[in-house]
């Protein structure tokens, strides 16, 4: 999630020192996606220690977040019988400079799990500097620094209580892998057709790799006796094993082609692909196939460039995709 867009209408790396500026001329008052912290009084290397390592840990633990070090001084004010820290004014920046890179790093090993998710700013005025960290809610929770797990509570970074730690534990993220596929008639004898197929499978995941994903490919014919085509017969089948990780955020481009008994080459018939990994569960694509006598390639659902390669331009028939992924 993007919060900077959330909070100041723009992205991290969009963020100047008059937005911030800007941001603290009204009261400003922490939440459980934002903390500030006043630069100054302490060094560098004792403000992250007391309060940044704590505080990133506790954002991946909950739901990410931002935090801006070189906020107002804050001020305490009783607000429905509690304690609010509110900050308002002047924003306060060190002559400390370190460099994003590094300072990710220094955050990192200071965390374990060893986090991933974080992005840094830092805002230079006048040869000062305050630093602005956004983080992602974590996939692989819960993360400790100093043995302690903390999570964001009424605003603040505070050690998680011991049925929390344990149901972060118990969580069960999966990485989130999409299929698509589209499909040419490449050639047909009396008796069958040949089909050329393009399948892209994605990982959608941020951070969570898909181990060991395989492909399947069904063929179907809608049953008489059901209208689901979930339930139709199935015709004919090809699994295809691709022993590989797919990393977060990246995809695989397959080509493929099958034969098809032309006694099944009707409206009735189905082609399901399904996608899936040791540690993710399945993911299911339902494609109808279309027969268009068409010779020109106009009006497919596809990018042109897709079919680049393809041996013979004139193609006598056209298998279109129907439905999209369910």
């Amino acid at each position: 999630m993007n919060y900077c867009e959330q909070i100041f209408k723009k992205s991290l790396r969009e963020l100047k020192y008059k937005d911030l500026e800007s941001f603290f001329q009204q009261e400003r008052e922490e939440s459980e996606i934002l903390e500030f912290k006043s630069l100054g009084r302490d060094t560098m290397d004792a403000t992250l220690t007391k309060h940044v390592f704590r505080t990133v840990s506790a954002f991946l633990n909950s739901s990410g977040g931002i935090l801006i070090l070189g906020s107002p001084v804050p001020t305490e004010i009783i607000k429905y019988k509690k304690k609010v820290k509110i900050c308002h004014g002047i924003l306060t920046l060190t002559s400390e400079y370190i460099e994003k890179d590094i300072l990710i790093n220094r955050i990192s090993t200071a965390i374990s799990y060893m986090p991933i998710g974080i992005n840094i700013q830092v805002i230079e005025q006048e040869n000062k500097y305050l630093y602005l960290i956004e983080v992602q809610e974590s996939n692989s929770k819960p993360h400790q620094h100093n043995g302690i797990y903390h999570i964001r509570l009424d605003g603040q970074s505070k050690p998680a209580p011991h049925y929390l730690v344990d149901a972060m534990f118990n969580q069960i993220k999966y990485p989130d892998l999409d299929v698509t596929a589209f499909f040419l008639l490449h050639s047909e004898t009396s008796d069958t057709i040949k089909l050329w197929a393009y399948l892209v499978i994605t990982n959608e995941s941020y951070v969570l790799n898909a181990i060991d994903y395989e492909y399947r490919i069904d063929f179907l014919s809608k049953g008489a006796s059901s209208e689901d085509k979930t339930k139709s017969f199935m015709e004919n089948m090809r699994l295809k094993v691709q022993p590989k990780t797919l990393a977060a955020g990246d995809k695989e481009e397959i080509e493929d082609h099958f034969y098809v008994d032309k006694a099944h080459c009707n409206d009735n018939l189905f082609i399901r692909i399904n996608a899936y990994a040791a540690n993710t569960p399945l993911i299911s694509s339902y494609y109808q196939i279309k027969f268009d006598d068409k010779r020109s390639r106009k009006g497919l659902p596809i990018h042109k460039e897709l079919f680049k390669n393809i041996k013979g331009q004139e193609n006598k028939k056209i298998v279109q995709k129907l439905t999209e992924q369910q």
